[in-house]
Formats: C-alpha cells, sequence, structure tokens
C-alpha cells in the first residue's frame, strides 16, 4: 500500500444540520464527527499498520478551510476540519520514523466546471465567495487533485506532518489582508 487518501466527508451540500452549540441535535453531531473525523482514523489505523510494516507510504487527508475560519452554525463541521489537521501532526511525528509521510490539503472554494456534483450555493454566494479568494475565482477539483497527486509522490519526500492550503488566497482575504488596490 503506497498511498492512503482520506476524503469522505459531510458539507453544507450532504445537507449537514446548521445550529449553534446549544441548539445542535447531539446526533447531528456524533454524525459529522464519525464520518468527517473517525474515518480519517479508523482508515488511517490500517493503513499506517501496513505502511509501517513496509517502510515507506503516504497518508493524505482532505481538511478545509473552515479548520481555520469557524461559522457559527457548522461547529461540527469546523471541528472536525480542524480535528483532521491536528490527527496528521500527530501521526506524522509518530509515522517519520517508519518513513511514512502524512500530510492534509484544505481546499477553500471550490467549484466543479462539469456540475457533476451540484451546487449548494446560490448564484449571489458562489459569486461572493470568488470574490472573496486574492486570485478571484473558484479552485477546481483537478487543482485539489494535482496538490494530492504531489503529496504522494516522491517529489515531496521531505514534506510531512503540515496542511497546505488550496485556497485561492480566501484565507487571506478572511485575515484581513489587503490586495493594496
Amino acid at each position: 500500500l503506497d498511498v492512503l487518501v482520506n476524503n469522505a466527508a459531510l458539507t453544507a451540500m450532504s445537507r449537514i444540520g446548521f445550529a449553534a452549540v446549544p441548539d445542535m441535535p447531539l446526533a447531528e453531531w456524533q454524525r459529522v464527527m464519525e464520518i468527517n473525523l473517525s474515518s480519517v482514523y479508523y482508515a488511517s489505523h490500517v493503513a499506517g499498520q501496513i505502511m509501517r510494516e513496509q517502510g515507506s507510504g503516504s497518508i493524505i487527508s482532505v481538511s478545509s478551510v473552515h479548520a481555520h475560519i469557524p461559522n457559527a452554525l457548522t461547529p461540527h463541521y469546523d471541528v472536525s476540519k480542524a480535528g483532521i489537521e491536528a490527527l496528521t501532526r500527530s501521526m506524522a511525528l509518530y509515522f517519520g520514523r517508519f518513513n511514512v509521510r502524512v500530510n492534509a490539503v484544505a481546499p477553500g472554494p471550490i467549484v466543479d466546471p462539469q456540475g457533476a456534483g451540484g451546487d449548494f450555493f446560490s448564484p449571489e454566494e458562489r459569486a461572493a465567495q470568488q470574490r472573496n479568494t486574492a486570485l478571484g475565482r473558484a479552485g477546481t477539483p483537478a487543482e485539489v487533485a494535482a496538490l494530492v497527486a504531489f503529496l504522494a509522490s516522491d517529489e515531496a519526500s521531505y514534506i510531512t506532518g503540515t496542511t497546505v492550503l488550496v485556497d485561492g488566497g480566501f484565507l487571506l482575504r478572511h485575515a484581513g489582508m489587503q490586495d493594496g488596490s
């Protein structure tokens, strides 16, 4: 086993419940945690045993910019993604001695140009997201996949324990950075 990519997630597009912590049903919290975070642990637990034994491998998990930019009505999603990043760092510390690299990618606004996944956001919401990236556009699934492929490759043999943003500068805009225009 050379590569594990953890990419299962419930998102706004899969109709997660939107609620603040006091109003969030416990079952909804548990559902999102189980699929978004625990699944990463379960798959990494099994793959990690194999990779440790063979002395090589790469584990890549998909996080989100929402690990860094919380939303009052999606605490379960935000925490699950932040948890992925913490688990990534923890696993990297352990697995490094076995030549197993562990990283995460954190996409920002992504739109499928083929429309295969549908779009949860209204055209106005999608336009606002795109304006809020430094590049002025949403990313594509192919751009995220290219980063994952790089992290899985030998060209990334000295990269471990990090989360790489693939967000077109979305996080910069939300950090209050100004572009000087």
